[in-house]
């Protein structure tokens, strides 16, 4: 259990709507963007969103020196390194449409027990920020002492990436919350960063692509 947070939050998630007679097998449910944390000990181990993220920005450099000859009309290119790969999008949460996507559609109205399942979503997506959060804090050792880094998770987008990376950077904007301060709509820019294992060559990229997580 290293690193492993010692209060779980306790929010109502998709286990318990699924109690509540709500089809989890909403479309698209596996079939988006997941984020797996690279220690199965951690909380959250894997977090599927609901929405397909776009735009999504993958960013790819390399680094050379300039070498300038006295006399020559152009630089020498000396190779100092390629830079990790830099994924960046947004996500998305919005209350109402998440029932829908539980519910296949249906518009059940307040009467009908939705305010239930709005209110378990609401701690669904509650639950996913913290996690999303914890992503940019090193975790607390059994003895007490604080790791080294941040953990680093699995970045998948079915038929485009998966890759490890680190969580960089994430923008939290709260665009509706209700008269119970529960979140209605939130949206989050987030921006990864590969985290690589082993040295990457030309092959890897002519062979796998981004697929290498």
């Amino acid at each position: 259990m290293s690193g492993a947070p010692k209060n779980k939050p306790t929010t109502p998630n998709l286990g318990s709507l699924a109690g509540q007679g709500v089809g989890t097998d909403a479309k698209g449910y596996v079939q988006n963007l997941q984020l797996k944390d690279s220690d199965p000990n951690n909380y959250g181990d894997v977090l599927t969103f609901f929405f397909r993220p776009g735009p999504v920005s993958q960013r790819s450099r390399v680094n050379y020196e300039k070498l300038r000859a006295l006399g020559m009309s152009h630089s020498y290119h000396s190779y100092n390194g390629t830079e990790n790969n830099e994924v960046s999008f947004e996500i998305y949460f919005n209350r109402l449409m998440i029932v829908k996507e539980l519910t296949r559609g249906e518009a059940r109205g307040y009467k009908e027990g939705a305010e239930g399942e709005l209110e378990a979503v609401s701690g669904m997506i509650e639950e996913s920020r913290r996690w999303m959060e914890s992503l940019l804090l090193p975790p607390a050792l059994d003895d007490g002492r604080i790791a080294a880094a941040p953990p680093a998770c699995t970045l998948c987008l079915p038929g485009i990436i998966s890759i490890r990376c680190r969580l960089m950077s994430l923008d939290w904007t709260f665009s509706q919350v209700d008269v119970h301060g529960r979140i209605s709509e939130l949206k989050g820019s987030v921006s990864f960063e590969e985290a690589p294992m082993a040295r990457l060559t030309m092959q890897d990229a002519l062979e796998v692509g981004m697929f290498r997580g």
